[in-house]
């Protein structure tokens, strides 16, 4: 029935994070105790292996290359924090929480490591309060080894245990279960990014889309030989000359070549010269559509059906990683995940829905909010393959609940064929009635 001081970290026991920046991981506080236990002065330790892979001893002897602290904040406040580094002893004097006989508890560690003490801003903790989560920010050095696990361990406790008293002799420290976040190091990651609707697309040559791959690398880290690889899906057809830029659409110097026949070609783009890590995100872009048949006669689309295919996308990063640590050496760097990096899928027919805000300024200061009474405005856009003719055509729009149609507003629709407008005006809309949900189902009769 005691309380039980529990910290957990909520982004997962293991977090990816670049060589030389900052990340920010949540460390949850809770007392778990069984009953209605409450513990009093409440705080956390945690360990940081400021030395890292090379780093040993203490006094940032020889360098250090893990990981420092930078800004502990609860609800945007920074928490009251100590630091103090493992000695070579490896045993340091807790800053405030007492053994039974009133002496420091000795908290252990590897010398040149941190001991970062938070002090919660409660004086009490229940086991039916909310859960408290700090925003804990930290530093990895950029000498930092890559994939070179930092463990960071964290502790809860109540330093005067289950009664307002300093009395540890009746009612000693507290501590919970220890829990470990490893932080990875890394120094490359890959995207693959569709430039287009809604991650689907009609087929045939009246719908051009655009795919980049685009690396990223740690800051301040030099690269060279960086390759950008596309394994373009069947189905595709690219379209002119890929191009190569920065990721803000400046173009970097470098040669692309497209390998392989029709199902199964291959983008490869070599950039030239040394790439630094945040200057620039090394980008391979190029322009395609989705054509009717497969590379083995087969349709794209089941033309009967027109059931709709997904296409999968796979690209691939390498490049020669330098780290500026000397003691580190020449790394070659190939990023290949397994399964696909982005799937597009081509459709007989697509329709995309988007929304604005007409009016709603409820505090009159010119920026629309979202407030009961404003009026949305909805937009639904569609698109007819190439290789498919559509009659009957229906669009069917559910207005969730708490929206209602206004009344006397007249849709329109503008359909275009072949580039032109052969329609514009009203289009003949069925209105059902509110479902048991709330639900209102709209038909439009294009």
């Amino acid at each position: 029935m005691a309380p039980q001081p529990t910290v957990s970290f909520l982004n997962g026991a293991t977090v990816d994070a670049f060589i030389g920046t900052q990340v920010t991981t949540t460390v949850r506080f809770d007392n778990t105790g069984s009953g209605a236990q409450t513990g009093y002065a409440p705080f956390i330790n945690i360990i940081l292996p400021t030395n890292g892979a090379d780093g040993t001893g203490t006094g940032n002897s020889p360098v250090n290359d893990g990981v420092s602290f930078v800004s502990a904040k609860y609800l945007g406040a920074d928490l009251q924090s100590v630091l103090i580094e493992f000695p070579p002893s490896g045993v340091i004097n807790h800053p405030f929480a007492k053994t039974p006989a009133g002496a420091p508890i000795q908290v252990t560690g590897t010398p040149g490591q941190t001991l970062l003490v938070l002090t919660l801003p409660f004086g009490s903790f229940t086991t039916t309060q909310t859960p408290t989560d700090i925003e804990l920010k930290l530093n990895i050095s950029n000498l930092a080894d890559l994939n070179a696990g930092l463990p960071i361990q964290a502790t809860g406790g109540f330093a005067f245990g289950a009664d307002e008293f300093d009395n540890t002799a009746a009612d000693p420290v507290i501590l919970g279960v220890p829990t470990t976040e490893t932080l990875n190091p890394t120094v490359a990651t890959l995207d693959k990014i569709y430039l287009g609707p809604e991650q689907e697309t009609a087929t045939g040559p009246s719908y051009p889309r655009t795919w980049q791959v685009q690396g990223d690398f740690a800051p301040g880290q030099p690269f060279t030989n960086v390759t950008l690889t596309d394994r373009v899906p069947d189905g595709v057809v690219i379209l002119g000359t890929p191009r190569l830029h920065d990721g803000a659409g400046n173009v970097l110097p470098g040669t692309v070549t497209v390998t392989g026949p029709y199902g199964a070609q291959v983008i490869t783009a070599v950039f030239d010269g040394t790439i630094i890590g945040g200057a620039v995100k090394p980008t391979l872009e190029f322009d395609w559509y989705v054509t009717e048949f497969l590379a083995n006669g087969d349709p794209v689309l089941d033309p009967a059906t027109g059931v709709f295919r997904p296409l999968l996308n796979d690209a691939k990063l390498d490049a020669s990683w330098d780290p500026i640590d000397g003691r580190d050496p020449i790394t070659i760097t190939t990023i290949d995940p397994a399964g696909p990096e982005d799937i597009v899928t081509a459709k007989s027919i697509a329709v995309q829905k988007s929304v604005e805000l007409v009016n709603g300024d409820a505090d009159g200061n010119g920026v629309p909010d979202w407030q009961p009474g404003g009026t949305l405005e909805y937009k639904l856009d569609g698109q007819v393959s190439n290789y498919f003719e559509m009659k009957e055509l229906k669009l069917y729009d559910t207005l969730g609940d708490g929206q209602t149609f206004k009344a006397g507003f007249a849709p329109t629709v503008v359909i275009r064929e072949g580039g032109a407008v052969i329609y514009t005006g009203p289009v003949v809309y069925t209105l059902g009635a509110k479902n048991a949900a709330g639900e209102t189902l709209v038909t439009f009769d294009i």
